[in-house]
Formats: C-alpha cells, sequence, structure tokens
C-alpha cells in the first residue's frame, strides 16, 4: 500500500530529537546522529455520532475514508455510521517542564471538534493522555511559568469553512489545569499553524498559514493585569504586530527548538 508520511514538527531535548509525523500517525524519537530510531504510534479515536460534511443528493462519502469499529454499528438514515474511529494526525510536539513529549492532535477526518487530545510522552515511551477536549490542534508549547498554550487551527469542523481562513483559537492551560482562552475564535486568529514563547516573553504565532500570499506572524498581547487583549485584523497595531507576509503558504510548517 501508500506509505503516507508528514514530519510536520520537531523538537531537540538534550541529545535527542522528536520529530512528530502527521501522516504517519507516529512521533519518532531519535538520535542526533541518526541513530537509535523509536517509532511511537499514537493511537485512533473512537468518535461517538460523528458530524459529517452535508452530502449532495445519492452521493456517499468514498469508501475507506470512514474507519468504523470492526464488530459494526447501526447508521443513520441517510447510511452514516453513528461511530467512527478516527486517526489521530499529530501535528504538534514539545518538551515539558518534567523532560517528557507532549504531542497535540489534529484528528482525521471528519475533523471532529472538541475532541482532540494532548498526550505525554516519558522514558517509557508509552503515549498517555493529558489533557483532552480539544479542537484541530496544529500547535502547542510551554512558556517561562510552565502554561501549556494551545493553538487550535479552526474551532470548526475542517469542512465548515474556508480551509484558508478558518476561525482558530489559542488556549492557555495552568500548571493547576485551568484553561483560559487567549484568543477565542473570530478574534483574529485564522487558519493558525504554530505558536512560541519568544525570548522576550511574548507569545507570537504563524497566522493564515493555508494558502499563497496570506501568511504572517504576529503577536499576542496579554496585558498586566492578567486580562487577554482581542486580536484585531493584521492592519491594526492594538493588539498585533504583523512582522512579515510569509509567500508559498505555511501550511507544512517545519519548526525547529531546541531546549
Amino acid at each position: 500500500g501508500d506509505v503516507v508520511t508528514n514530519p510536520y514538527d520537531f523538537t531537540i531535548s538534550g541529545d535527542t530529537a522528536y520529530v512528530v509525523d502527521g501522516g504517519g500517525n507516529v512521533a519518532y524519537k531519535v538520535n542526533l546522529d541518526g541513530s537509535g530510531v523509536e517509532a511511537i504510534p499514537l493511537p485512533k479515536k473512537l468518535i461517538d455520532n460523528p458530524v459529517f460534511p452535508p452530502l449532495p443528493p445519492g452521493a456517499e462519502i468514498p469508501p475507506g475514508l470512514v474507519e468504523v469499529p470492526p464488530d459494526g454499528l447501526p447508521t443513520t438514515p441517510g447510511g452514516l455510521p453513528t461511530q467512527a474511529l478516527v486517526q489521530s494526525v499529530p501535528t504538534g510536539g514539545t518538551i515539558g517542564p518534567d523532560g517528557a513529549l507532549y504531542v497535540g492532535e489534529y484528528l482525521g477526518f471528519p475533523y471532529p471538534a472538541g475532541e482532540a487530545r494532548i498526550f505525554r510522552i516519558g522514558e517509557d515511551n508509552q503515549p498517555e493522555v493529558f489533557l483532552e477536549g480539544f479542537s484541530n490542534i496544529t500547535d502547542l508549547t510551554f512558556d517561562e511559568d510552565g502554561n501549556l498554550l494551545v493553538l487550535q487551527f479552526s474551532d470548526v469542523p475542517q469542512f465548515a469553512g474556508d480551509l484558508t481562513s478558518l476561525p482558530g483559537s489559542l488556549i492557555q492551560v495552568a500548571p493547576d489545569g485551568t484553561r483560559t482562552t487567549l484568543v477565542a475564535a473570530g478574534q483574529g486568529l485564522e487558519s493558525a499553524d504554530g505558536v512560541v514563547v519568544g525570548s522576550d516573553g511574548e507569545i507570537y504565532v504563524t497566522n493564515r498559514g493555508v494558502g499563497p500570499n496570506r501568511g504572517s506572524v504576529v503577536r499576542v498581547n496579554v496585558d498586566d493585569v492578567g486580562g487577554v487583549a482581542s486580536v484585531p485584523e493584521p492592519s491594526s497595531i492594538l493588539g498585533l504586530l504583523t512582522f512579515s507576509v510569509l509567500g508559498g503558504g505555511a501550511w507544512l510548517k517545519r519548526k525547529s527548538n531546541r531546549e
């Protein structure tokens, strides 16, 4: 069969590189000299009552696009399955304060909202669900205070709008598990695909990562009292600083972090 691979993100810790492969649904652990390659599979997720895109009359979802549980299951009146085994599609990897690898997932077709997980992978190379309840994660990173920043490419399924301008968000997860939405859907993040904390402590996001001549690097401002400033359109400088326009589309992000 076809071999599908898409090394979407990687990070380095000590003498080890970690490569997150969205096409192969694995995270690779490899020594910097190229030896000792270990593949860590990310598990599929069983979705109940998945939402599918509207189909024209008489049309059907192509065979093989949706995997159903092997023991069979009931279908809707339209013939759609009431359960689906969805591929993980890992897209972001970062080293946490504890030295473990944290991996976020996008989830495959039909791109269910609110179902994406974040895995923690320790020294035993076994992925454990660390957090869940996210949508279409494309990147994640920790700040200097141990908060986990989770970037959502879109808060809605991928088919629910124009792929180049889907409403995304940025969520902060505190060490105690408290979640704060730093940038909500509709506040300026559209099909964003990368987040990093700069040396100045500011949060930077690669925005509009699909399509040519649309991408930009933006800065998210959080006010001094712990509130959050909305991210306006790039033409404004109140909450967002546009540094450059990226040509060619940044949908396939290549990022290297040395921890």
